[in-house]
């Protein structure tokens, strides 16, 4: 099974986020060598070069720019998981009011709206 490691991904973000890898690693916990070893090894998992580097800093190759979005995405759907599987999270609870004539043509957008939505948000309705 093919899988990215999350905290290569971290550490790429943050190069990119940083500007260089010894800001990243301060900013994730990390050594320089550290966060280096893990571009390293993403970079031989996706068999591309995803970083230009120089004196001057690092740039995104082109698959870099392919997998800087995805990278974020996937930390961001990482820290909503683990959010929504936090103890004692409670669901925020939202209510809308609006008259009856317009119930029918916008309150089930509505309701597709928060109902759709990950938690923290619940639905429901009280008529």
């Amino acid at each position: 099974m093919r899988h990215l490691d999350t905290d290569c991904l971290a550490a790429f973000v943050a190069v990119i986020d940083c500007g260089g890898f010894t800001t990243a690693g301060e900013r994730i916990g990390k050594t320089q060598a550290a966060v280096s070893l893990m571009l390293g090894r993403l970079e031989a998992r996706v068999g591309r070069k995803l970083l230009e580097r120089s004196r001057r800093g690092v740039t995104l190759t082109e698959h870099g720019e392919r997998l800087i979005g995805y990278a974020r995405r996937i930390q961001m759907l990482e820290d909503e998981a683990l959010a929504a599987l936090e103890c004692g999270q409670e669901a925020t609870r939202v209510r809308i009011g609006m008259p009856d004539d317009y119930l029918e043509s916008l309150g089930c957008e509505l309701m597709q709206a928060f109902t759709l939505r990950p938690p923290p948000f619940a639905g429901g309705n009280h008529l």
